[in-house]
C-alpha cells in the first residue's frame, strides 16, 4: 500500500472540523470499567529468502499516553462522522456485543453480523491511528466504511470466546508487509488486530490486494476457535461461517490470546508461499 501523506483531517470523510474521538468506545468503557491499559502496535515486514521467509519485526509501542484506555482520545474525526455515521454504528451494535462480551455466546443472524463486522472494521481503523507509523487500512476502506456502513471488501472478520483475567481492555495491531521479492517490501499491504472485551476476542484482517484475499479465508478456516466468519459476499451481503453442533466454541486462554497476531501472520505468510 503507498503510504499516505496524513492531512490533519478526518480519515474517514477528509472533513475538518476535528472532534476528539475515543479510542474505546466511552459506552463500553462505562459498562465494563478497567483500569489497565493494553494497546500494542507493532510492525511487521517479510522478505523471501532462498527457503524461507525473513521476519522483520519492529515493535511499534504500546502508546506513550498516560491513564486507561477509557481516557484516551485521537483528533483525527470530524464532528460530523463522529455524531452521525459513527454514533449510529456504536448504537446498532451495542445489543449485539453485550451478550458476547458477557459470555452468552449465540448464532448471530446475518445482519447482526453484518453490523458487528462494520464495527470491528470502524474501530480499528481509529485504533490504529493511535501510532500512525502502523497505518495500514487504506482511504479507501475508510471512505467506503463511511459511505456503506459495511464491512469493505478485502475485509475478514472472526469472533471467539476468551477465558482469562489479563486481558480486558486489550488490542494489538500488526501492520504487515506482504512481500513479492527477495527484498524487504517499501510499504504495507495488510493488517491484523485483535481486539478482547471481557468473554469476546475478536479478530480483524485486511489487505489491500485483491490476490492476498483469499488468503484471509484459508487462515481463518483453519483455526477452529474462531467461528463466526464475516467477510463480504460478491454481490453484496455478508459470508458467514459457524458450526451449529457446537454453539460454544472452545475459548482461547490468556497464553493463545497472547499468541495468536504471531500465529495468524505466520499462517498467512505459510499460505502465501506454499
Amino acid at each position: 500500500m503507498k503510504k499516505e501523506r496524513l492531512r490533519r483531517v478526518c480519515i474517514f470523510c477528509d472533513g475538518n472540523n476535528l472532534s476528539k474521538e475515543h479510542l474505546w468506545p466511552r459506552w463500553l468503557t462505562k459498562k465494563y470499567p478497567d483500569d489497565r491499559p493494553n494497546l500494542g502496535h507493532q510492525l511487521q515486514k517479510m522478505r523471501l529468502l532462498r527457503d524461507s521467509v525473513d521476519v522483520a519485526n519492529v515493535e511499534a509501542g504500546m502508546m506513550d499516553r498516560r491513564g486507561p484506555p477509557a481516557t484516551q482520545k485521537i483528533r483525527r474525526v470530524c464532528a460530523s462522522c463522529n455524531n452521525g455515521w459513527m454514533s449510529n454504528l456504536q448504537r446498532a451494535a451495542k445489543p449485539i456485543l453485550v451478550p458476547l462480551i458477557e459470555g452468552n455466546w449465540h448464532l448471530l443472524a446475518e445482519a447482526s453480523c453484518e453490523i458487528l463486522a462494520a464495527w470491528v472494521a470502524m474501530t480499528t481503523a481509529v485504533l490504529e491511528f493511535a501510532d500512525e507509523t502502523t497505518i495500514a487500512v487504506t482511504a479507501e476502506d475508510r471512505r467506503y466504511l463511511r459511505r456503506e456502513t459495511r464491512l469493505p471488501p478485502r475485509w475478514a472478520v472472526w469472533v471467539g470466546r476468551y477465558e482469562g483475567q489479563k486481558h480486558h481492555h486489550s488490542f494489538w495491531h500488526r501492520a504487515l508487509g506482504l512481500p513479492t521479492t527477495s527484498a524487504l517490501p517499501d510499504n504495507y499491504n495488510g493488517q491484523l488486530t485483535v481486539i478482547i472485551v471481557g468473554k469476546l476476542l475478536i479478530l480483524a484482517a485486511s489487505v489491500s490486494d485483491n490476490a492476498l484475499n483469499s488468503l484471509l479465508y484459508m487462515a481463518g478456516h483453519n483455526n477452529l476457535r474462531l467461528v463466526e466468519y464475516c467477510t463480504p459476499r460478491y454481490g453484496g451481503g455478508i459470508e458467514r461461517m459457524h458450526d451449529a453442533s457446537q454453539p460454544a466454541p472452545p475459548a482461547f486462554n490468556e497464553e493463545m490470546a497472547d499468541q495468536i497476531i504471531d500465529s495468524f501472520s505466520e499462517m498467512l505468510f505459510q499460505l502465501h508461499y506454499s
